[in-house]
């Protein structure tokens, strides 16, 4: 899909990885965020083809998960870490891209549900636990509402 979006089209294709994942950097370290990303040390597959992404980009645990429970508690939406972690990025992104006149669509993939969640990422006692909990983060997003 990416190809066919890059070769057809003026869209950007942007790839995410949790901070930590070794898929753009060998330098690779431990992360929560499920689905996405390789550990240090993993083999790609050799079907990825990096030369589709215009754009790559980290976010973290923290930015990942903090959006996944600002969103279930505020909007009622019950997403996991990967899909917190597009939703994050793609709102950074809007706020920090210039305003012009042109009319631009984004479209992200949010692929996976919250119910995996429930006993750890919904968890306060689990978030602290890990050292994701951030007020800062549900403010930034809260922000994004005003």
């Amino acid at each position: 899909m990416g190809k066919y979006l890059k070769e057809n089209s003026k869209a950007k294709v942007i790839a995410l990885e949790p901070k930590g994942s070794s898929h753009f950097s060998p330098h690779g370290h431990g992360y929560f965020i499920s689905g996405p990303g390789y550990p240090a040390g993993a083999v790609l597959p050799k079907n990825i083809d990096l030369s589709v992404f215009s754009l790559h980009d980290y976010v973290s645990d923290s930015e990942a998960f903090n959006t996944m429970r600002f969103f279930a508690h505020k909007k009622g939406l019950l997403f996991g870490d990967s899909s917190g972690m597009v939703l994050y990025y793609a709102m950074k992104f809007i706020q920090n891209s210039p305003q012009t006149s042109e009319s631009k669509t984004m479209v992200l993939i949010i692929g996976d549900s919250g119910e995996s969640y429930l006993t750890h990422a919904f968890s306060d006692a689990w978030m602290i636990e890990k050292e994701l909990l951030d007020d800062a983060i549900s403010q930034e997003l809260s922000s994004f509402y005003v």
